[in-house]
């Protein structure tokens, strides 16, 4: 299907100056609205990764870590060794 059709009675030029200026206005609006849309798009796709990277310290509760418990008393010394072998000279 042709984008536009001139008749074949067109003597003025009216038809085709109104369907060249269809496509052109079609080619120009297309490629505004993309410029447009791409520029949106990218500020979106910032705009959300900003605000994913800042979601979790916004919805994070404010924790206070409780105090350290004291750390487990020392198990008692072993008792000397007494007894053992000889040793020439004690």
């Amino acid at each position: 299907m042709p984008l536009c059709e001139v008749p074949p009675t067109d003597v003025d030029g009216t038809s085709v100056g109104t369907c060249v200026g269809s496509v052109v206005g079609t080619v120009v609006g297309v490629v505004i609205g993309v410029v447009i849309g791409g520029w949106v798009t990218w500020v979106g796709g910032w705009l959300i990764r900003v605000g994913l990277f800042s979601l979790p310290t916004c919805t994070r509760p404010v924790r206070t870590n409780p105090p350290s418990p004291p750390p487990p008393p020392l198990p008692p010394a072993p008792p000397p060794v007494t007894g053992g072998a000889w040793v020439p000279g004690r």
